[in-house]
């Protein structure tokens, strides 16, 4: 089966879970759901947009979904960023230094963003100083498929 296809499946999968699963009753942390996927149930306030911290990922996708309050997020192509924290395989994670032009978007409850491993992202932002949110972060398995 071609990887794209798999890879779709997989992000069509995680969204009905997503959808299906109480995520406002759902307890705070880490909720393994296959081999493929899994989710973390996060509640914080959001940091001032100056503070944005953009991250990426290369053996999953990011699926953000919003539950309560308000947030945004900037996103943009990694190739226009130069990298401050190398990745760690282990956790998953590379850091990269701030730009001025990133899209921005608005997550309100029920709004989701999926991110792929070109998507340069920083979550948690404040609209008008910090709001408490509580939000579901999918992270859909793609490191046998790339």
């Amino acid at each position: 089966m071609d990887k794209m296809i798999i890879m779709e499946q997989r992000i069509n999968d995680a969204l009905a879970v997503l959808q299906a699963t109480d995520l406002a009753a759902a307890a705070p942390g880490k909720h393994e759901i296959s081999e493929t996927f899994f989710f973390m149930v996060q509640e914080y306030e959001t940091h001032p947009r100056e503070d944005a911290r953009f991250e990426t990922h290369e053996k999953y996708i990011d699926i953000q979904l919003i539950v309560s309050g308000e947030e945004d997020l900037f996103a943009a192509d990694v190739g226009r960023f130069e990298e401050e924290v190398p990745y760690d395989g282990e956790k998953d994670i590379a850091f990269w230094k701030p730009i001025n032009k990133a899209q921005i978007v608005h997550l309100t409850p029920g709004g989701y963003v999926v991110l792929y491993p070109n998507d340069a992202h920083a979550p948690g932002l404040g609209l008008h100083g910090p709001q408490r949110v509580r939000k579901a972060v999918g992270k859909v398995y793609i490191g046998d498929l790339v």
